[in-house]
């Protein structure tokens, strides 16, 4: 969804399907991405705690 900070009543959606699948794969993508991310840094944690003996 976007929309002009000086109207915003009025906001524009995906129009066509290819648009919708295009907004859904960069959520699918970014999803992952951030899953990625967060499992990178449990590991990184985990291997720190593990190697200090705490």
């Amino acid at each position: 969804m976007s929309y002009l900070p000086s109207a915003p009543h009025h906001a524009v959606t995906a129009s066509s399907a290819g648009e919708r699948v295009g907004l859904g794969f960069m959520t699918l993508f970014g999803g992952a991405l951030c899953a990625a991310g967060l499992a990178g840094v449990a590991l990184v944690l985990a291997r720190a705690f593990t190697a200090s003996g705490a």
